[in-house]
């Protein structure tokens, strides 16, 4: 309990970020541990992303935890596939993490961002690193969410807010929208947490709620990548 609430309560050192720089740290400090299992890594990764505004320090610890356990669903060989685009006119960036290994069953899908729940075996993990991903993401005003089919795979999609967010309501879904951009938004509500934002760029404005991103492409990439790992049919 005392872990969980440390990592909740963390600092963060919010600025504009190219969020490749926390995927690539990732991916380095892992891909030993994918080689010695002969899994391949998979990297689809956009050229020109619009920047987020976040801490890329936790941004890192969120994507590591979500490579380490998709290594982890792989039993014996397989692959996973990191893959970072632009959706909705820019306005947010998608990152899927995506595995070709055990999956996870339906009835227990719901749980696995709630502090302490693993499917792990007894001293393989605390249950935490999925819940403190949540957090992290929260703070971030994103989303983070998984789907997975079990025998087939998983894939969990990280979207985070970009400079070029837009469509904004300053008074909830019954006030109209206004064009702003930047925009930073605090899900906490916290006065304190709005004033850093506003310090950060003279010209945007700080909303404590905003337009929720489109449909993911999280389902129809993961297919994507199933038929590609899958190889050619026999």
């Amino acid at each position: 309990q005392t872990m969980w609430n440390l990592a909740r309560q963390s600092n963060f050192e919010y600025s504009f970020i190219d969020v490749r720089q926390p995927i690539k740290d990732s991916l380095i400090l892992i891909s030993e541990q994918f080689r010695q299992r002969q899994i391949e890594i998979i990297t689809d990764i956009d050229e020109k992303l619009p920047r987020v505004y976040g801490d890329a320090n936790q941004l890192h610890q969120v994507f590591l935890n979500l490579l380490a356990n998709a290594k982890d669903a792989i039993e014996e060989t397989g692959s996973v596939e990191i893959r970072v685009a632009p959706i909705a006119d820019m306005r947010y960036v998608e990152v899927l993490v995506m595995d070709n290994g055990e999956g996870i069953p339906q009835d227990i899908i719901d749980d696995v961002f709630n502090p302490f729940f693993t499917t792990k075996a007894p001293g393989k993990g605390a249950g935490l690193g999925l819940s403190i991903n949540f957090s992290i993401i929260e703070q971030h005003n994103g989303f983070i969410n998984v789907y997975s089919q079990e025998s087939v795979g998983t894939v969990f999609s990280v979207t985070l807010p970009t400079e070029t967010f837009a469509a904004c309501s300053k008074n909830g879904e019954e006030a109209k929208p206004r064009t702003v951009a930047p925009c930073w938004v605090s899900q906490s509500h916290k006065p304190g947490d709005i004033r850093t934002r506003k310090a950060e760029c003279d010209n945007c404005e700080v909303y404590s709620s905003f337009q929720a991103p489109p449909d993911s492409t999280s389902k129809a990439r993961f297919r994507e990548f199933i038929v590609g790992s899958s190889g050619p049919s026999s």
